[in-house]
């Protein structure tokens, strides 16, 4: 509303055009646009993607088929060791089961896979591979 002053009192509103109207809530709108515009340039920034794990390393190994039902863990490392000629050692206390299914997988990826999972990992010491907690890793 606009209000305009008269000589003999006190101000009377006056009836705005549509025109008017109509060019002014435009304004509004398009002022109301220009500010979420400016908003989201401040919150928008460019983003960095970040990789969560460490990239995979290359398997050499050759494809194989793994299928373990509640299979022990131990026995399951053994199997590996023999199959594929490792000269292994198995950290005291490692213990669990193995349920899995792996077609066509580098048999040195499914053995890094299952330990893994199982919160171990490889050492190499020259010719002797060692199964470990992931933690003494460079304890041992």
């Amino acid at each position: 509303m606009i209000f305009t002053w008269l000589a003999s009192g006190p101000p009377a509103p006056a009836m705005e055009s549509a025109a008017n109207k109509d060019k002014k809530e435009k304004k509004e709108k398009t002022l109301h646009v220009q500010k979420i515009k400016k908003d989201l340039e401040k919150q928008t920034t460019p983003f960095n993607i970040k990789t969560i794990t460490k990239p995979s390393k290359k398997y050499k190994g050759e494809p194989g088929d793994f299928i373990f039902k509640d299979a022990d863990l131990e026995n399951v490392i053994l199997f590996f060791a023999k199959q594929y000629k490792l000269n292994i050692i198995i950290d005291p206390g490692i213990s669990g089961k193995v349920t899995c299914r792996m077609i066509r997988v580098p048999w040195d990826q499914a053995l890094d896979v299952i330990l893994k999972q199982h919160g171990l990992v490889m050492v190499s010491e020259g010719s002797i591979t060692r199964a470990a907690p992931i933690k003494n890793k460079k304890n041992h």
